[in-house]
């Protein structure tokens, strides 16, 4: 009896666990939807083997079984916090509402839509978070029929000005 409600406690166990997985990897999509590569994704990895390092802790019969279950979920719990204390400050589209104020004009503002990889620029002298890229937020703006170009620090929310396009259509 109590090795089959073991048998179903790690069960259980383990599908929490997949459904974690499950959650994390929709956190990382939004993480690379809303910060638009000016965040390396890449820490989510380790996260994505998360079922399997539960699966080979719940085996019976491990050696050093209580080190292995504490490492990983330290690597459980650490991560996700890792990843949430370090993503920046503004989104591309909180990145957009920055450039609004910036223009302060009643006028309509048209953003023009770039492809992925061409929404950020490469930037020098950027103030660098941890996991943060050297990119910063890049804008087409069309006020008044006038083309506009700007970057926002995904950071510090700083709108500067471009003289001109920095992608050519």
């Amino acid at each position: 009896m109590t090795r089959l409600k073991n048998q179903q406690i790690k069960k259980i166990i383990f599908s929490l666990v997949i459904l974690l997985t499950l959650i994390i990897i929709y956190w990382g999509y939004r993480v690379y939807i809303e910060y638009r590569g000016v965040y390396n994704i890449v820490v989510f990895i380790p996260l994505l083997f998360l079922p399997i390092s539960y699966r080979m802790i719940l085996k019976d019969h491990e050696i050093f079984l209580r080190w292995r279950i504490v490492t990983v979920m330290i690597l459980s719990i650490a991560l996700p916090l890792l990843i949430y204390f370090t993503l920046p400050k503004y989104t591309y589209n909180e990145g957009q509402k920055r450039v609004i104020e910036y223009l302060n004009t009643t006028e309509k503002v048209e953003f023009i839509n770039y492809s992925r990889g061409e929404d950020t620029i490469p930037v020098m002298n950027n103030p660098k978070g941890f996991l943060i890229k050297d990119r910063t937020y890049y804008y087409h703006v069309k006020v008044l029929d006038k083309d506009r170009y700007f970057m926002v620090n995904p950071i510090m929310g700083k709108v500067g000005e471009l003289p001109n396009a920095y992608w050519h259509d």
